[in-house]
């Protein structure tokens, strides 16, 4: 059946150049800026339970585009060659609660990108720092308080290679392509 949901391209060149892009099929103006992300930019969340979530100093620069003003990043790259697409599946994506006592290991889904791109230099880096993260809802103000159900497309300088991150119920599924 149809669906309305980003699709994320891998097209190989006769030379085995990979190039990874997608589709947008969001029904708004998403409004994205280019922007830049130093290293050592601190990040600090807060849970929905309004406690302190996870904060981190980014170790890798990046480039990335935010969405809506919001100043966040929703797809990028870092100076190591690792990507982030962030890609709209309604119906099917169900963010995590966050256990009392488990904030620190939580980062809002609009910060996922900054937190993945920031952090993270391979696919296999970040799906062992994945175990025990929680990736929660959070309202986007310049969105009237719209959660916009996301997935995370990961690939690295190892393309094709790559990793598509969805929230579920219990802590990420990382679901790997070759």
């Amino acid at each position: 059946s149809p669906t309305i949901a980003c699709t994320d391209f891998r097209l190989k060149a006769d030379d085995g150049t990979v190039l990874i892009t997608r589709s947008m099929e969001f029904a708004l103006d998403m409004r994205s800026n280019v922007m830049s992300s130093s290293r050592e930019r601190a990040f600090e969340t807060t849970a929905p339970n309004g406690k302190p979530a996870m904060s981190w100093k980014s170790k890798y620069g990046y480039v990335f585009l935010d969405g809506l003003d919001t100043g966040m990043a929703i797809d990028g790259v870092n100076e190591e060659g690792l990507a982030i697409e962030a890609l709209y599946l309604p119906g099917e994506t169900e963010y995590q609660a966050v256990p009392a006592g488990k904030e620190k290991q939580a980062v809002p889904y609009l910060h996922f990108g900054d937190w993945v791109l920031g952090n993270f230099k391979s696919v296999d880096e970040l799906k062992l720092a994945l175990n025990g993260v929680y990736v929660f809802a959070q309202n986007i103000p310049q969105a009237k308080g719209v959660i916009f159900p996301l997935h995370f497309n990961v690939t690295d300088k190892t393309v094709p290679r790559g990793s598509t991150i969805s929230a579920s119920s219990g802590t990420p599924a990382v679901c790997g392509f070759t």
